[in-house]
Protein backbone atom coordinates (compact mmCIF):
# COMPACT_ATOMS: atom_id res chain seq x y z
CA UNK A 1 0.00 0.00 0.00
CA UNK A 2 2.86 2.40 0.76
CA UNK A 3 4.05 2.12 -2.84
CA UNK A 4 0.77 3.38 -4.30
CA UNK A 5 1.76 6.13 -6.74
CA UNK A 6 -0.38 9.01 -5.41
CA UNK A 7 -2.19 10.29 -2.32
CA UNK A 8 -4.12 13.23 -3.79
CA UNK A 9 -6.65 12.84 -6.60
CA UNK A 10 -7.86 15.98 -8.35
CA UNK A 11 -11.33 15.30 -9.79
CA UNK A 12 -12.34 17.57 -12.64
CA UNK A 13 -15.41 19.77 -12.92
CA UNK A 14 -15.08 22.08 -15.89
CA UNK A 15 -18.23 24.02 -14.92
CA UNK A 16 -16.74 24.90 -11.54
CA UNK A 17 -13.37 25.74 -13.05
CA UNK A 18 -14.84 27.98 -15.73
CA UNK A 19 -13.18 29.18 -18.92
CA UNK A 20 -9.68 28.52 -17.64
CA UNK A 21 -10.40 24.82 -17.05
CA UNK A 22 -7.56 23.39 -19.14
CA UNK A 23 -5.11 25.97 -17.82
CA UNK A 24 -6.05 24.89 -14.30
CA UNK A 25 -5.55 21.22 -15.13
CA UNK A 26 -2.09 21.97 -16.48
CA UNK A 27 -1.24 24.05 -13.43
CA UNK A 28 -2.48 21.33 -11.05
CA UNK A 29 -0.14 18.84 -12.68
CA UNK A 30 2.77 21.28 -12.77
CA UNK A 31 2.25 21.93 -9.05
CA UNK A 32 3.01 18.26 -8.39
CA UNK A 33 -0.37 16.52 -8.24
CA UNK A 34 0.17 12.91 -9.28
CA UNK A 35 -3.39 11.92 -10.22
CA UNK A 36 -6.17 13.66 -12.12
CA UNK A 37 -9.56 12.04 -12.69
CA UNK A 38 -11.74 13.25 -15.55
CA UNK A 39 -15.35 13.15 -14.37
CA UNK A 40 -17.48 15.02 -16.90
CA UNK A 41 -20.82 13.24 -17.19
CA UNK A 42 -22.70 15.68 -19.41
CA UNK A 43 -20.62 15.58 -22.60
CA UNK A 44 -20.75 13.24 -25.59
CA UNK A 45 -18.43 10.28 -26.06
CA UNK A 46 -16.57 12.16 -28.76
CA UNK A 47 -16.13 15.24 -26.60
CA UNK A 48 -14.98 13.12 -23.68
CA UNK A 49 -12.37 11.37 -25.81
CA UNK A 50 -11.14 14.70 -27.18
CA UNK A 51 -10.96 16.11 -23.66
CA UNK A 52 -9.06 13.09 -22.34
CA UNK A 53 -6.50 13.31 -25.16
CA UNK A 54 -6.09 17.05 -24.61
CA UNK A 55 -5.60 16.65 -20.85
CA UNK A 56 -3.14 13.80 -21.44
CA UNK A 57 -1.08 16.10 -23.67
CA UNK A 58 -1.04 18.89 -21.07
CA UNK A 59 -0.11 17.05 -17.87
CA UNK A 60 3.33 16.03 -16.68
CA UNK A 61 4.48 12.43 -17.24
CA UNK A 62 4.35 11.75 -13.50
CA UNK A 63 0.64 12.65 -13.31
CA UNK A 64 -1.64 9.64 -13.70
CA UNK A 65 -4.84 10.21 -15.68
CA UNK A 66 -7.98 8.30 -14.72
CA UNK A 67 -11.30 8.35 -16.58
CA UNK A 68 -14.52 8.01 -14.61
CA UNK A 69 -16.60 4.97 -15.61
CA UNK A 70 -15.32 4.72 -19.20
CA UNK A 71 -12.71 2.05 -19.84
CA UNK A 72 -13.11 2.50 -23.60
CA UNK A 73 -12.28 6.20 -23.41
CA UNK A 74 -9.35 5.45 -21.10
CA UNK A 75 -8.01 2.91 -23.58
CA UNK A 76 -8.42 5.13 -26.65
CA UNK A 77 -6.83 8.14 -24.93
CA UNK A 78 -3.91 6.15 -23.53
CA UNK A 79 -4.90 7.09 -19.99
CA UNK A 80 -3.60 5.31 -16.91
CA UNK A 81 -6.75 3.91 -15.39
CA UNK A 82 -10.48 3.89 -14.76
CA UNK A 83 -12.55 4.86 -11.76
CA UNK A 84 -15.81 2.98 -11.34
CA UNK A 85 -18.72 4.62 -9.49
CA UNK A 86 -20.73 2.59 -7.01
CA UNK A 87 -22.51 -0.08 -9.05
CA UNK A 88 -20.45 0.77 -12.12
CA UNK A 89 -18.07 -1.14 -14.35
CA UNK A 90 -16.36 -4.14 -12.74
CA UNK A 91 -12.64 -4.51 -12.14
CA UNK A 92 -12.57 -7.55 -14.40
CA UNK A 93 -14.15 -5.66 -17.29
CA UNK A 94 -11.68 -2.80 -16.86
CA UNK A 95 -8.88 -5.34 -16.93
CA UNK A 96 -10.10 -6.65 -20.30
CA UNK A 97 -9.32 -3.27 -21.84
CA UNK A 98 -5.85 -3.18 -20.30
CA UNK A 99 -4.26 -5.10 -17.47
CA UNK A 100 -2.01 -2.11 -16.79
CA UNK A 101 -4.94 0.12 -15.81
CA UNK A 102 -5.22 1.43 -12.26
CA UNK A 103 -8.73 0.49 -11.12
CA UNK A 104 -10.65 2.53 -8.54
CA UNK A 105 -14.12 2.16 -7.03
CA UNK A 106 -16.45 4.53 -5.18
CA UNK A 107 -18.01 3.08 -2.03
CA UNK A 108 -20.49 4.46 0.49
CA UNK A 109 -20.72 1.70 3.09
CA UNK A 110 -18.72 -1.07 4.72
CA UNK A 111 -20.66 -3.57 2.59
CA UNK A 112 -19.58 -1.84 -0.62
CA UNK A 113 -16.04 -1.61 0.75
CA UNK A 114 -15.94 -5.39 1.18
CA UNK A 115 -17.26 -5.86 -2.35
CA UNK A 116 -14.56 -3.54 -3.76
CA UNK A 117 -11.82 -5.49 -1.98
CA UNK A 118 -13.20 -8.82 -3.21
CA UNK A 119 -13.70 -7.39 -6.68
CA UNK A 120 -9.99 -6.76 -7.22
CA UNK A 121 -9.92 -2.97 -7.28
CA UNK A 122 -6.65 -1.18 -6.56
CA UNK A 123 -8.13 1.59 -4.42
CA UNK A 124 -11.46 3.01 -3.29
CA UNK A 125 -13.02 6.42 -2.71
CA UNK A 126 -15.18 6.65 0.41
CA UNK A 127 -17.48 9.54 1.26
CA UNK A 128 -18.77 12.01 1.48
CA UNK A 129 -16.90 12.75 4.70
CA UNK A 130 -17.76 16.40 5.33
CA UNK A 131 -20.58 18.69 4.25
CA UNK A 132 -20.37 19.63 0.58
CA UNK A 133 -22.45 21.85 -1.69
CA UNK A 134 -22.90 19.04 -4.20
CA UNK A 135 -24.73 16.89 -1.61
CA UNK A 136 -26.49 19.38 0.63
CA UNK A 137 -29.43 17.08 1.45
CA UNK A 138 -27.32 14.04 2.39
CA UNK A 139 -25.77 13.75 5.84
CA UNK A 140 -21.97 13.41 5.74
CA UNK A 141 -20.62 10.00 6.74
CA UNK A 142 -17.94 11.53 8.91
CA UNK A 143 -14.58 10.47 10.24
CA UNK A 144 -15.73 7.59 12.46
CA UNK A 145 -17.29 5.71 9.54
CA UNK A 146 -14.21 6.49 7.46
CA UNK A 147 -12.09 4.93 10.21
CA UNK A 148 -14.23 1.77 10.18
CA UNK A 149 -13.84 1.37 6.43
CA UNK A 150 -10.08 1.98 6.60
CA UNK A 151 -9.65 -0.64 9.33
CA UNK A 152 -11.35 -3.24 7.17
CA UNK A 153 -9.77 -2.45 3.81
CA UNK A 154 -6.42 -3.84 2.70
CA UNK A 155 -6.40 -1.58 -0.36
CA UNK A 156 -5.84 2.20 -0.16
CA UNK A 157 -8.89 4.24 0.89
CA UNK A 158 -9.20 7.82 -0.37
CA UNK A 159 -11.54 10.10 1.54
CA UNK A 160 -13.75 12.35 -0.58
CA UNK A 161 -16.35 15.03 0.01
CA UNK A 162 -15.86 18.51 1.47
CA UNK A 163 -12.13 18.04 1.91
CA UNK A 164 -9.79 21.01 2.04
CA UNK A 165 -6.24 21.62 3.33
CA UNK A 166 -7.57 22.35 6.83
CA UNK A 167 -9.37 19.03 7.36
CA UNK A 168 -7.37 16.70 5.11
CA UNK A 169 -5.01 15.61 7.88
CA UNK A 170 -7.99 14.45 9.97
CA UNK A 171 -8.83 11.97 7.20
CA UNK A 172 -5.28 10.65 7.25
CA UNK A 173 -5.42 10.31 11.04
CA UNK A 174 -8.64 8.30 10.61
CA UNK A 175 -6.73 5.83 8.44
CA UNK A 176 -7.24 7.11 4.89
CA UNK A 177 -4.30 6.59 2.56
CA UNK A 178 -5.17 9.73 0.63
CA UNK A 179 -7.86 12.21 -0.38
CA UNK A 180 -9.81 13.18 -3.48
CA UNK A 181 -10.97 16.74 -4.05
CA UNK A 182 -13.04 18.68 -6.55
CA UNK A 183 -13.84 22.26 -5.54
CA UNK A 184 -10.69 22.82 -3.44
CA UNK A 185 -8.65 22.81 -6.65
CA UNK A 186 -11.23 23.64 -9.31
CA UNK A 187 -12.11 26.87 -7.46
CA UNK A 188 -8.63 27.68 -6.19
CA UNK A 189 -7.25 31.11 -7.07
CA UNK A 190 -3.75 30.02 -6.13
CA UNK A 191 -3.30 26.40 -7.19
CA UNK A 192 0.37 26.26 -6.31
CA UNK A 193 -0.36 27.31 -2.71
CA UNK A 194 -3.38 25.01 -2.38
CA UNK A 195 -1.36 22.04 -3.60
CA UNK A 196 1.46 23.00 -1.24
CA UNK A 197 -0.99 23.10 1.66
CA UNK A 198 -2.33 19.66 0.70
CA UNK A 199 1.24 18.37 0.49
CA UNK A 200 1.83 19.44 4.10
CA UNK A 201 -1.44 17.85 5.24
CA UNK A 202 -0.46 14.60 3.54
CA UNK A 203 2.95 14.39 5.15
CA UNK A 204 4.91 15.68 2.20
CA UNK A 205 3.67 13.24 -0.46
CA UNK A 206 1.16 13.98 -3.19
Amino acid sequence: MNRFPFRLISITDRKLAGRNFLDKIKEISEAGVRCIMIREKDISDRELLQLAKKVKSLIKPFTKLLINDRADIAYLSDSDGVHSPSGGISSELIKKFSDRFIRGRSVHSLKECRAAVRGGFDFMLYGHIFETNSKKDIKPRGLKKLESVCKYSDIPVFAVGGINPSNASNCIKAGAYGIAVISSLMLSRDIKKTVSDFRCALGGML
